[in-house]
């Protein structure tokens, strides 16, 4: 797995990660070679998962590289490091602009700490996800969203939920916005168990009807007589 720089140049938008596959056969002396470009590490790790790679050594962190700032991004990172297929990623975008406010994006000089110190960083990446394996309550597509602190050398991801496609690409025209909170999945499930009882309570027949009771029985005339 590696970061390829060279996007930066290519499309904007791009993926800039490239997980490779080689089998090699010693018997033959030929080698299979593939790769998939992916938008996040974590998604890359689960490529090469796919194809027979172990979990806990592709986890590792490779020295120099930018560190993950809190639990909730390492949790993230191993629930789609382990997703399979769960997730089918339907559209990304990674931007890695770097901004001299004095001069702009063009022909950024390089000239000592206080040119360094002045720069702007837009380092960040999002992926739109159709959950495949929808749990009840769960929405239905997702948002993972990656934010890099280029001076803090860390790096956030988060994940939102959205019921529709378009909501989930309206989303990423502002992502400044918050991300709309997931259920927990157990969470979920309860909830639709106990909309499935209360369906179930709404709809059960009542007791049977009581058969209508016989009126008076009206005089017979020819007793009169």
């Amino acid at each position: 797995m590696v970061y390829d720089g060279s996007m930066t140049w290519d499309v904007p938008g791009l993926p800039q990660i490239a997980a490779i596959h080689v089998h090699r056969d010693l018997d033959a002396g030929t080698f299979r070679f593939d790769y998939s470009r992916e938008p996040l590490v974590a998604l890359a790790q689960r490529w090469l998962i796919a194809r027979g790679a172990d979990p806990t050594v592709i986890a590792r962190q490779s020295d120099g590289a930018v560190a993950p700032a809190d639990s909730a991004t390492t949790d993230l990172e191993e629930r789609l490091r382990l997703s399979g297929d769960r997730f089918d990623i339907r559209d990304d975008y990674t931007d890695d602009t770097v901004t001299d406010p004095e001069r702009g994006t063009e022909g950024l000089p390089s000239s000592g700490p206080e040119w360094a110190a002045r720069l702007q960083y837009s380092f960040y990446t999002w992926a739109i996800a159709r959950d495949t394996q929808q749990l009840p309550g769960q929405p239905e597509y997702r948002v993972f969203f990656e934010e890099i602190d280029m001076r803090a050398d860390t790096y956030t991801l988060r994940e939102g939920g959205f019921e529709t496609w378009a909501a989930a690409s309206d989303w990423t025209q502002d992502t400044s916005q918050p991300l709309p909170p997931i259920p927990a999945e157990e969470d979920s499930a309860r909830a639709a168990a106990a909309r499935g009882r209360s369906t179930q309570i709404h709809s059960r027949p009542g007791p049977p009807a009581a058969p209508p009771q016989a009126g008076p029985t009206p005089p017979d005339p020819a007793r009169g007589r």
